[in-house]
């Protein structure tokens, strides 16, 4: 029989956090092992490589722990669900005998909220917000601590010491640690090899206290199958049990039943411990790991087979540093700072996550997944948590193309500071460099990342090496958007939205406007991300205004986070040059695509929007212009995505909320081209919102803007995306007020309600989120457009900012944020 170990990563003394791996909320991957359902997927296949669990609805995770064959996991309210084996009860939901693969509720008392949690070999802890203790499952030896020995189905109170507070939790294969809030420990349970740590080796059902010597504290403990570990305050590690293969470290394979010191390296300082089930694990202050014990599955990591009673390092990867560990029956796992997860050890049941069933005496990569924030082993199984994927970035580049340089800007639009992960992703959908992470983002503030920082492309090797998607995962929703640098800095840049996973993906997506050397020289290339799970064939269908099919373009075996970049241009494709159309870009199998289409004209224009998933009967345009503010000029690209022809109305608003209505006929499958600067297709000069309108088609539509011609310089212009619908709240993540860059930027803010409604735009520090300058408030009519250029607005000089945009109750608004200096023109949506 083998044991879970439970991993525990130490805090400040006696703030240590319990066995299952605690972190920001996200999903839970599982592999290895699955003969009881312990991988939560709905099967008892073992997986070789990380499956999503079928968490319910909206359910998050913020803490998880294994079991020999059962799992665990905590949500951020503090309620528990369980999955996998259900011999003795471990689930906790009232059964036994009645395992589940797919996770079941725990049945917690009423009004209990748990903060930790940790798994046995067949038995289960949870630690409470009141510093006491749950347990259930197997009580063969009492490990559940309630003076018996009589299993239990749901959880039963661990009959703690009178006054006793607990900090962490641990257990082993049939026993179980608590530590206090003094920094003492108390065990019960099994201790046939003295795991209880109290100099007998006489099993209790009952806690009593581990012999530690007067004045040591403990910080972080870990149970492995039949011995125990402690860290102590001063970094320095005990250990004591079962001692045959060497697992308790201190150069002997005798059994202990009082802790004694495990004999680390001099000089080092212990950070975090692990139990495995006949080996130990312990990280360092340099991000380094030391193991020790049984090596008959390679567990110790270090190249051999041969077990060792004294730590021996683990041959991690040059340059990796790692911030948690967790150990399993006979396997490991270490996450690293980039937020990768490497295992070691036994892989029978694939529990290594590499895509074989072979052991591996040195730690390998686990595969399909980064961005995770906290692991846990079992006895054949593994655990992660994996943040939750918040929005992606088609396109991203390193000098790719010549020289174009991206840069992403992600505003903390939740309740609470957020984790962040941006993971770069290349052709193959491998993931690429380092990625960059921002581990406590303050709610309003934003956070901007250059993708030449050297943490995402090598800055050579090609457009394949030096461009591709990337996929941000986040502890908060967020706000986010993408600038892109032409060559050397000069010229026109672009901006698009990033794209949001929870309406921004699809099978299908529509592009209003593919051009190839067309209106005297604009061409488009697509930038397209498979953000499914799986490989895809995508094929790329273009049309004209009239709805006719003029090539079609496949893309064979996208892979799941892959990128590719599709050119207008491309002799291959073989467009018809002056080409003026739509693109509908489909995937074979419904995977979830991102594609973002940038368009560069003959004068050094360069724009760019997203590719939407669906289209709609009624769509919002902010800013539409008529030679407004001294020559500035839009152009609406409607396409439309169904089938059928129809009517398409066109009604333009002024401040006031005037309206003039102008009305096309649309083919089906065809596109329109509407310039506001037309004596039959626009308003009168000025400035104004737009709705586009149809009772019969749903239409999808990009807004394209151009600015005044200047003498020797670029004809700047930029696109944005409409909003089929409005909402109460909407982030900018960057306005400046001649920035450090230095840029100005303009807000155009369109009332999509149709009452009079009260608009208000407030601003917030980028750096710690506190409100800066003078907020902005205007009473909106229906439809009616508001112009706020920062110049005049609150932001005092020199100021970069987040910017909120609120309503009066029932108020909704839809904003664009134009970003302007003497050489570049972008934009981007408000989210």
């Amino acid at each position: 029989m083998l044991a879970l170990a439970g991993t525990v990563i130490s805090g400040p003394p006696i703030a240590a956090q319990a066995a299952g791996t605690s972190a920001a909320p996200g999903k839970v991957l599982a592999w290895g092992s699955n003969l009881y359902g312990q991988l939560g997927n709905g099967t008892t296949t073992n997986s070789s490589t990380p499956l999503a669990v079928s968490l319910p609805t909206g359910f998050t995770v913020t803490a998880i722990a294994g079991g020999l064959t059962h799992s665990l996991a905590l949500s951020p309210t503090g309620q528990m669900l369980a999955w996998g084996d259900d011999t003795y009860g471990e689930l906790g939901n009232g059964t036994s005998n009645t395992s589940s693969s797919i996770p079941v509720a725990v049945r917690l008392p009423s009004g209990t909220t748990v903060t930790a949690i940790a798994g046995g070999g067949a038995h289960s802890l949870a630690l409470t917000s009141t510093g006491q203790v749950l347990a259930w499952g197997d009580n063969y030896y009492g490990q559940l601590g309630n003076n018996s020995t009589t299993d239990s189905s749901t959880p039963v109170t661990v009959s703690l010491p009178l006054g006793t507070a607990v900090t962490a939790i641990a257990a082993g294969s049939g026993h179980s640690l608590a530590l206090t809030s003094t920094g003492k420990v108390l065990a019960w349970g099994s201790n046939g090899t003295g795991q209880l740590g109290n100099g007998s080796t006489t099993d209790s059902s009952t806690p009593v206290a581990v012999g530690t010597r007067l004045g040591i504290t403990v910080t972080a403990i870990a149970g492995g199958f039949n011995h125990s570990l402690a860290l102590t305050s001063t970094g320095q590690v005990l250990a004591w049990g079962y001692n045959a293969d060497g697992e308790l470290g201190n150069g002997t394979t005798t059994n202990f039943s009082t802790p004694v010191p495990v004999t680390l390296p001099s000089g080092t300082l212990v950070t975090a411990i692990a139990g495995g089930g006949y080996h130990s694990l312990a990280l360092t202050s340099t991000g380094r790991v030391l193991a020790w014990g049984q090596n008959t599955y390679g567990q110790l990591g270090n190249g051999t087979i041969t077990s060792s009673s004294t730590p021996v390092a683990v041959n991690l990867p040059f340059g990796t540093t790692v911030t948690v560990i967790a150990a399993g029956g006979a396997h490991n796992l270490a996450l690293t700072s980039s937020g990768r997860v490497l295992a070691w050890g036994d892989n029978l049941s694939g529990q290594l996550g590499n895509g074989t069933t072979t052991n591996s005496d040195i730690p390998v990569l686990v595969n399909g997944f980064a961005a995770a924030v906290a692991i846990g082993g079992g006895g054949g199984h593994s655990l992660a948590i994996q943040l939750l994927t918040v929005a992606v970035f088609p396109a991203v580049s390193n000098g790719a193309y010549g020289g174009y340089v991206t840069a992403t800007t992600i505003q903390n639009t939740g309740s609470a500071p957020a984790t962040v992960w941006i993971v770069y992703f290349n052709q193959n959908g491998a993931p690429v460099g380092t990625g960059d992470v921002i581990n406590s983002l303050p709610v309003n503030a934003s956070w901007t990342v250059p993708q030449d920082n050297g943490n995402s492309f090598p800055s050579g090797g090609g457009n394949a090496a030096q461009a591709g998607s990337a996929v941000v995962y986040s502890s908060q929703p967020i706000a986010a958007f993408v600038n892109e640098f032409p060559p050397g800095n000069v010229g026109d840049a672009t901006s698009y939205s990033g794209v949001q996973v929870s309406n921004g993906v699809g099978s299908t997506l529509y592009a209003p406007t593919i051009v190839n050397n067309a209106y005297g020289g604009y061409t488009t290339g697509i930038g397209l991300l498979n953000e499914g799970s799986s490989p895809t064939d995508v094929t790329i269908t273009y049309r004209d205004g009239s709805g006719i099919v003029i090539k079609t373009q496949a893309v064979s075996g996208l892979a799941a986070h892959a990128y590719r970049a599709l050119y207008s241009g491309d002799t291959m494709l073989a467009l018809p040059s002056g080409f003026a159309g739509t693109a509908t870009i489909t995937s074979s199998t419904s995977q979830q695509l991102g594609a973002i289409v940038n368009e560069t004209g003959p004068g050094g224009q360069f724009s760019s929007y997203d590719a939407v998933p669906a289209g709609s009967t009624l769509l919002n345009v902010p800013v539409a212009l008529n030679n407004a503010y001294g020559g500035y000029y839009t152009g609406i690209a409607i396409q439309n995505t169904s089938g059928s022809p129809g009517t398409v109305f066109v009604t333009y608003y002024d401040a006031s909320g005037t309206a003039t209505v102008k009305s096309f006929t649309i083919a089906a499958n065809g596109s329109l081209g509407v310039y506001q600067g037309s004596a039959t297709d626009g308003p009168s000069a000025g400035a104004y919102t737009a709705v586009i309108q149809s009772s019969t088609v749903a239409l999808a539509a990009i807004v394209n803007e151009v600015a005044p011609a200047d003498a020797g310089s670029a004809h700047q212009s930029t696109s944005y995306n409409t909003f089929s619908a409005g909402s109460g709240t909407i982030n900018l993540p960057l306005v400046e007020n001649t920035g450090s860059d230095p840029w100005n930027t303009g807000e155009g803010i369109m009332n999509t309600s149709s009452a009079s409604t009260a608009v208000q735009v407030s601003y917030y520090d980028t750096a710690t989120g506190t409100a800066i300058g003078t907020p902005q408030v205007q009473t909106l009519a229906p439809h009616a457009f508001w112009g706020l250029y920062q110049p005049s607005g609150g932001l005092p000089s020199g100021t970069r900012a987040t910017a909120v945009v609120t309503t009066s109750p029932g108020g909704q608004v839809a904003v664009i944020c134009n970003e302007s200096s003497s050489a570049t023109f972008m934009s981007y949506d408000g989210q």
